[in-house]
Protein backbone atom coordinates (compact mmCIF):
# COMPACT_ATOMS: atom_id res chain seq x y z
CA UNK A 1 0.00 0.00 0.00
CA UNK A 2 1.13 2.80 -1.37
CA UNK A 3 2.22 5.97 1.45
CA UNK A 4 -0.25 8.90 1.23
CA UNK A 5 0.92 12.44 -0.30
CA UNK A 6 1.31 14.68 2.17
CA UNK A 7 1.95 18.06 0.11
CA UNK A 8 4.16 20.69 1.69
CA UNK A 9 4.02 24.23 1.31
CA UNK A 10 6.15 27.53 0.99
CA UNK A 11 4.73 30.80 1.99
CA UNK A 12 4.82 33.46 -0.50
CA UNK A 13 4.39 37.35 0.57
CA UNK A 14 2.02 39.04 -1.32
CA UNK A 15 4.28 41.70 -1.63
CA UNK A 16 6.11 39.78 -4.28
CA UNK A 17 4.07 40.88 -6.90
CA UNK A 18 4.11 44.64 -5.57
CA UNK A 19 7.23 45.49 -4.59
CA UNK A 20 9.16 48.18 -6.48
CA UNK A 21 12.24 45.79 -7.42
CA UNK A 22 10.61 42.76 -8.11
CA UNK A 23 8.14 44.35 -10.11
CA UNK A 24 10.33 45.35 -12.55
CA UNK A 25 11.60 41.31 -12.81
CA UNK A 26 11.01 40.12 -16.51
CA UNK A 27 8.63 37.19 -16.11
CA UNK A 28 11.55 34.78 -16.45
CA UNK A 29 13.26 36.20 -13.21
CA UNK A 30 10.26 36.48 -11.40
CA UNK A 31 9.62 32.23 -12.04
CA UNK A 32 13.37 31.83 -11.05
CA UNK A 33 12.24 34.14 -7.80
CA UNK A 34 8.80 31.71 -7.40
CA UNK A 35 11.32 28.52 -7.97
CA UNK A 36 13.53 28.88 -5.99
CA UNK A 37 10.98 29.76 -2.92
CA UNK A 38 8.70 26.68 -3.55
CA UNK A 39 10.43 24.27 -5.31
CA UNK A 40 10.71 20.79 -3.82
CA UNK A 41 14.55 21.03 -2.47
CA UNK A 42 13.30 24.28 -0.56
CA UNK A 43 12.97 23.53 2.96
CA UNK A 44 11.15 26.30 5.73
CA UNK A 45 14.64 27.84 6.84
CA UNK A 46 15.25 29.17 3.24
CA UNK A 47 18.70 28.04 3.39
CA UNK A 48 19.91 24.52 0.78
CA UNK A 49 21.62 22.93 -2.14
CA UNK A 50 20.40 23.39 -5.30
CA UNK A 51 22.49 22.27 -8.21
CA UNK A 52 22.07 23.79 -10.90
CA UNK A 53 21.20 21.10 -13.14
CA UNK A 54 18.15 20.13 -10.66
CA UNK A 55 17.16 24.00 -11.46
CA UNK A 56 17.20 23.71 -15.14
CA UNK A 57 15.92 20.20 -15.23
CA UNK A 58 12.86 21.79 -13.52
CA UNK A 59 12.01 24.94 -15.22
CA UNK A 60 13.14 23.18 -18.66
CA UNK A 61 15.79 25.84 -18.82
CA UNK A 62 19.08 25.98 -20.19
CA UNK A 63 21.78 26.92 -17.73
CA UNK A 64 22.73 30.14 -19.96
CA UNK A 65 18.99 31.15 -18.94
CA UNK A 66 19.29 30.08 -14.72
CA UNK A 67 22.43 31.78 -14.45
CA UNK A 68 21.26 34.94 -15.84
CA UNK A 69 17.95 34.66 -13.70
CA UNK A 70 20.06 33.58 -10.72
CA UNK A 71 22.56 36.56 -11.02
CA UNK A 72 19.34 39.23 -11.19
CA UNK A 73 17.89 37.42 -8.05
CA UNK A 74 21.43 37.88 -6.10
CA UNK A 75 21.44 41.81 -7.28
CA UNK A 76 18.22 42.38 -5.97
CA UNK A 77 19.11 41.50 -2.43
CA UNK A 78 16.18 38.42 -2.76
CA UNK A 79 19.00 35.59 -2.50
CA UNK A 80 22.81 34.50 -2.16
CA UNK A 81 23.95 31.96 -3.73
CA UNK A 82 27.65 29.94 -2.77
CA UNK A 83 28.60 28.33 -6.21
CA UNK A 84 31.50 26.35 -4.71
CA UNK A 85 28.77 24.56 -2.20
CA UNK A 86 25.94 24.75 -4.46
CA UNK A 87 23.42 26.70 -1.56
CA UNK A 88 20.91 28.92 -1.97
CA UNK A 89 19.80 31.35 0.64
CA UNK A 90 16.56 33.19 0.56
CA UNK A 91 17.29 36.35 2.76
CA UNK A 92 13.70 36.95 3.73
CA UNK A 93 12.27 33.39 3.89
CA UNK A 94 12.54 33.62 7.90
CA UNK A 95 10.50 36.81 8.05
CA UNK A 96 7.62 35.19 6.50
CA UNK A 97 7.81 31.56 7.72
CA UNK A 98 10.02 31.10 10.99
CA UNK A 99 9.56 28.09 13.42
CA UNK A 100 6.60 27.88 14.90
CA UNK A 101 7.26 24.99 17.20
CA UNK A 102 9.87 22.00 18.38
CA UNK A 103 9.82 19.89 15.70
CA UNK A 104 10.02 22.54 12.71
CA UNK A 105 13.21 23.91 14.63
CA UNK A 106 14.60 20.43 15.31
CA UNK A 107 14.22 20.10 11.61
CA UNK A 108 15.84 23.42 10.63
CA UNK A 109 19.04 22.77 12.81
CA UNK A 110 19.32 19.14 11.77
CA UNK A 111 18.90 19.92 7.97
CA UNK A 112 21.48 22.92 8.60
CA UNK A 113 23.73 20.73 10.37
CA UNK A 114 23.86 18.55 7.04
CA UNK A 115 24.82 21.26 4.81
CA UNK A 116 28.38 21.45 3.21
CA UNK A 117 30.63 24.07 4.21
CA UNK A 118 29.61 27.51 3.07
CA UNK A 119 30.20 31.43 4.16
CA UNK A 120 26.23 31.48 4.10
CA UNK A 121 25.63 29.49 7.36
CA UNK A 122 27.22 32.47 9.27
CA UNK A 123 24.78 34.57 7.12
CA UNK A 124 22.05 32.84 8.00
CA UNK A 125 22.81 32.98 11.36
CA UNK A 126 22.65 36.78 11.42
CA UNK A 127 19.41 36.85 9.57
CA UNK A 128 18.21 34.47 11.79
CA UNK A 129 18.82 36.94 14.73
CA UNK A 130 16.61 39.28 13.55
CA UNK A 131 13.90 37.67 12.27
CA UNK A 132 13.36 35.49 14.96
CA UNK A 133 13.73 37.43 17.71
CA UNK A 134 11.58 40.49 16.40
CA UNK A 135 8.24 41.23 18.16
CA UNK A 136 5.28 38.78 17.59
CA UNK A 137 7.42 35.36 16.53
CA UNK A 138 6.43 32.19 18.44
CA UNK A 139 9.02 31.40 21.20
CA UNK A 140 10.07 28.36 19.52
CA UNK A 141 11.57 30.39 17.00
CA UNK A 142 13.66 32.47 19.66
CA UNK A 143 14.71 29.36 20.88
CA UNK A 144 15.98 28.10 17.46
CA UNK A 145 17.81 30.79 17.27
CA UNK A 146 19.97 30.05 20.32
CA UNK A 147 20.35 27.18 19.62
CA UNK A 148 21.87 27.54 16.44
CA UNK A 149 24.14 29.45 17.48
CA UNK A 150 25.52 27.06 19.90
CA UNK A 151 25.13 23.88 17.80
CA UNK A 152 26.88 25.98 14.33
CA UNK A 153 30.00 27.51 17.02
CA UNK A 154 28.76 30.32 15.15
CA UNK A 155 30.14 33.27 16.84
CA UNK A 156 27.96 37.16 16.43
CA UNK A 157 29.69 39.87 19.41
CA UNK A 158 28.13 42.62 17.68
CA UNK A 159 25.18 40.89 16.89
CA UNK A 160 22.12 42.02 19.01
CA UNK A 161 18.35 41.80 19.02
CA UNK A 162 17.38 45.12 17.37
CA UNK A 163 15.91 47.41 20.01
CA UNK A 164 12.25 48.04 18.12
CA UNK A 165 9.83 50.66 18.85
CA UNK A 166 7.73 48.89 20.73
CA UNK A 167 10.11 47.29 22.41
CA UNK A 168 11.17 49.09 26.20
CA UNK A 169 14.53 48.26 27.85
CA UNK A 170 13.40 46.25 29.83
CA UNK A 171 11.76 43.92 27.12
CA UNK A 172 15.01 43.99 25.44
CA UNK A 173 16.53 42.40 28.23
CA UNK A 174 14.54 39.49 29.56
CA UNK A 175 15.08 38.64 25.33
CA UNK A 176 18.20 38.78 25.96
CA UNK A 177 17.96 36.52 29.36
CA UNK A 178 15.67 34.45 27.57
CA UNK A 179 18.41 33.61 24.25
CA UNK A 180 21.46 33.84 26.88
CA UNK A 181 23.32 36.29 24.16
CA UNK A 182 23.34 39.50 25.47
CA UNK A 183 25.66 39.89 28.80
CA UNK A 184 23.80 41.57 31.33
CA UNK A 185 25.90 43.82 33.40
CA UNK A 186 24.72 46.82 35.19
CA UNK A 187 27.69 49.48 35.30
CA UNK A 188 28.22 50.90 38.87
CA UNK A 189 28.36 54.72 39.56
CA UNK A 190 31.62 55.91 39.87
CA UNK A 191 32.87 55.76 44.11
CA UNK A 192 33.55 59.74 44.88
CA UNK A 193 37.26 59.75 45.85
CA UNK A 194 37.50 61.25 49.89
CA UNK A 195 39.68 64.02 49.65
CA UNK A 196 43.29 63.72 51.53
CA UNK A 197 43.42 65.87 54.66
CA UNK A 198 44.69 69.35 54.10
CA UNK A 199 48.47 70.16 53.88
CA UNK A 200 50.07 71.65 57.20
CA UNK A 201 50.35 75.28 56.50
CA UNK A 202 53.10 76.34 59.04
CA UNK A 203 55.40 73.44 58.71
CA UNK A 204 57.52 73.75 55.82
CA UNK A 205 58.59 69.99 56.03
CA UNK A 206 55.31 68.63 56.89
CA UNK A 207 53.61 70.27 53.99
CA UNK A 208 56.64 68.97 51.35
CA UNK A 209 55.94 65.31 52.79
CA UNK A 210 51.91 66.01 52.10
CA UNK A 211 53.08 67.18 48.36
CA UNK A 212 55.20 64.07 48.28
CA UNK A 213 52.04 61.73 48.82
CA UNK A 214 49.55 63.54 47.77
CA UNK A 215 50.63 66.04 44.54
CA UNK A 216 49.32 69.68 44.16
CA UNK A 217 47.37 70.84 46.47
CA UNK A 218 45.05 72.99 44.62
CA UNK A 219 43.98 69.82 42.92
CA UNK A 220 42.08 69.14 46.14
CA UNK A 221 41.00 73.07 46.30
CA UNK A 222 43.69 73.68 48.93
CA UNK A 223 45.52 76.93 48.97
Amino acid sequence: MSKPFIPRYSRVPSHFWTDKTYSMWSDRVKLAGLYVTTCSHRHLEGIYTLPPEYACADLHWTMKNWKSALTILQESNFIKWDDRAKIILIIDALRSQAPENENQADGAIRRILDLPDSPLIKDFCVIALEHCTRKGVSMAAKLFVQRLLQQTGTQLPEQTPPLLPEQTQTQLEEQGRLLNLIPLTKSKPPTKQTPPPPPPKTDPIGRGQWKNVYGNPKDYGYD
